[in-house]
């Protein structure tokens, strides 16, 4: 029998939860050890004078996908102080999202899917929630590196991530010695927001920590279109307070070794305001999160990599009005093992996987737990200088049973400024803990939603030495059976069901620039999306052929920068047309145009950089909402100073 942990919930009725044991308690005692242990080596200089070959750390995963996918780093410039992943997402993808307001629960929908179909790893490891899918994109601010992968992609990454993937990738190491960024901002609503960061290198060990804390009250003045006489009112019970600590580790035991310690907390408070036709309940929220990751990279041969990781996460959501009360406690932990290898012009990439998830709720019977297994395979060759092909399987179990193949096969053509890309794929998304067990609501029998998927891209890109300039186009179609949805059935009763076959196609578009002229700089992105995601089959033939809850068409944004020596302006538009929120598309929200204006000054004094920046956020004070009676704030400003070494 295995060592265990006790966790105790603070409910109406004292509860406790043990976590698993056998392995894994053992295993957070190595993380504890390998966690601190460079940080008590590191005052030992003597230890890290010897010097050794540089060691790269790659992304196995993005090196192999490159073949037939569409990658994206995301790099926002246009953004205020405090932005959120999702804001990121939103000005750089054609992703779209609903929100509550600032600050405040922030849901994604890539490609006409649903929130839990757009898969977020962070380092590697998959951060959704297992009660309900989705992950809330206000809670994870920029500082990562982000890279945003197209469409379904479960054979590498496991079910669900029809839409596509969201990678979230630390930088520990940095040049040697110390380096640091601090930023101090202020805003309007009464928001204040505050972040450190420092990096410290030595040849065979690196380090990095980081602390984000933002906090508001978020009373902005709106216009109550669902009031008579549609009066101006302040936003109440609105405030919010985020406190963020990141630290990773990353230390080199020779040319063959590496190992990496990530750990991410993350502690918030908000208020959930009423929407306009409802009085106010005094709802709020709390939101922790315990993220520990170890990461062995094995470098037995220069062309063979083996990379392991260790993952616990922990999840508690308290949130409370005046009539509810509920707390949910969610852990998860994971081994993930791979090992890749190039010969001549194959690569090969072949590992296991191995879930544990576990989630108590005051809205669950019991404790429920789910163990998710896996082994896949992937193939890449390179044809000639031209072409390559790839080819990838995955084989995945839920509880030991119920095996799901999925597969995805690609190729890439190369020519001079052209590039030829296509896609397809099987896939499939299990139910979540909320579809399966919540209240009496749940339904345990609920099927996998499952199909298939294509893409094809043309990319075009030309480079000299004061321009660039590229554009790329993709068709893609996705076909969704069983899809999971929550409608009331015949006793007025809101339950899931697989009661619909979506079909989802679309064009995405990018034109990217940047052009220099004496001593301008400019630097530019259009980014379009036409998506056409309508119920094929459902159990309410008044839905058939109807557009999505909240997806719009139409979507249009980018950026236009311009830079003069130390000096930058940055425009920001969005716009997003017209989303039903009407299930038989009665009813629609109107189309938003959104804009954002920024202003940077960053002198640069010996090794220091100081920035003063000046941001406006909807330029020109539209009212809009991109949730029904959740109003969004007009024009505001944000202004802030950061200082780098």
């Amino acid at each position: 029998m295995g060592t265990s942990c006790t966790f105790y919930l603070m409910s109406s009725t004292p509860q406790k939860i043990k976590c698993f044991g056998g392995i894994f308690c053992p295993a957070h005692l190595l993380f504890l050890i390998l966690w601190v242990l460079p940080v008590s080596m590191a005052a030992q200089d003597s230890l890290w004078t010897v010097p050794i070959d540089s060691i790269t750390i790659k992304s196995t995963r993005l090196e192999f996908e490159a073949s037939g996918t569409n990658t994206y780093a995301i790099k926002p410039i246009g953004l205020p102080s405090g932005a959120s992943v999702g804001d990121a997402l939103n000005e750089s993808t054609p992703i779209s999202f609903k929100q509550y307001g600032p600050a405040m629960l922030q849901s994604a929908s890539a490609r006409g899917t649903g929130a839990g179909h757009l898969g977020v790893n962070w380092n590697g490891i998959n951060i959704q929630s297992m009660t309900h899918g989705q992950v809330d994109f206000s809670l994870i601010d920029i500082s990562d590196r982000i890279t945003y992968i197209t469409g379904g992609n479960s054979a590498m990454d496991g079910s669900g991530n029809l839409g596509g993937v969201v990678q979230l990738d630390t930088k520990i190491r940095d040049q040697n010695g110390l380096h640091g960024s601090a930023t101090a901002a202020v805003a309007s609503f009464h928001q204040n927001k505050w972040n450190g960061n420092l990096r410290f290198s030595r040849p065979k060990w690196a380090s990095f920590a980081e602390v984000i804390y933002k906090k508001g009250k978020n009373d902005f003045p709106f216009v109550n279109t669902a009031s008579v006489g549609q009066p101006t009112q302040t936003q109440v019970n609105n405030a919010y307070r985020t406190l963020q600590l990141r630290q990773s580790n990353q230390w080199m035991l020779n040319k063959k070794n590496v190992i990496q310690i990530h750990y991410w907390w993350t502690d918030a408070h908000r208020e959930i305001p009423p929407t306009m036709a409802t009085a106010n309940d005094q709802a709020h929220q709390s939101d922790q999160a315990h993220r520990l990751l170890a990461e062995w990279v094995h470098t037995p041969r220069p062309k063979m990599t083996i990379r392991t990781k260790v993952a616990n996460i922990t999840e508690q959501l308290t949130f409370q009005n005046q009539v509810i009360f509920s707390h949910t406690l969610t852990t998860k932990q994971i081994i993930d093992s791979r090992l890749a290898q190039k010969r001549g012009a194959h690569q090969m990439l072949a590992g296991l996987f191995q879930s544990h998830e576990k989630a108590f709720s005051d809205g669950y019977d019991q404790v429920h737990q789910r163990m998710t297994s896996a082994l896949f395979l992937a193939e890449k060759i390179k044809l000639s200088p031209q072409w390559q092909i790839a080819a990838q399987t995955r084989l995945e179990a839920k509880d030991f049973h119920q095996f799901i193949p999925i597969y995805s096969l690609s190729a890439q053509y190369q020519w001079k400024h052209w590039q030829l890309k296509s896609k397809f794929g099987r896939h499939f998304h299990a139910p979540t803990f909320n579809d399966l067990f919540w209240m009496d609501l749940g339904v345990p029998h609920l099927k996998d939603e499952k199909g298939h998927q294509g893409e094809l891209t043309i990319n075009y890109t030309q480079k000299n030495q004061s321009n660039n300039f590229s554009a790329s186009i993709t068709g893609y179609w996705l076909s969704v059976k069983d899809w999971i949805l929550w409608a009331p059935d015949a006793f007025s009763t809101w339950r899931p069901a697989n009661s619909q076959k979506v079909i989802s196609k679309g064009i995405e578009s990018y034109i990217t620039f940047q052009q220099e002229y004496k001593k301008l700089q400019f630097n530019g992105q259009i980014i379009y999306a036409l998506t056409h995601s309508i119920n094929k089959e459902s159990r309410q033939p008044q839905l058939i052929g109807k557009q999505l809850l909240y997806v719009p068409k139409h979507k249009i944004s980018g950026h236009l920068a311009i830079k003069y020596q130390n000096l930058q302006l940055v425009y920001q538009p969005i716009w997003i047309g017209k989303r039903p929120y009407l299930a038989d598309n009665s009813k629609y929200m109107p189309g938003n145009f959104t804009q954002n204006l920024r202003l940077a000054y960053s002198p640069k004094i010996k090794s220091t950089t100081l920035q003063l920046h000046f941001s406006i956020t909807n330029l020109a004070d539209t009212r809009y909402q991109t949730i029904r009676y959740r109003p969004m704030p007009g024009r505001g400003l944000d202004a802030g100073i950061s200082l780098a070494f």
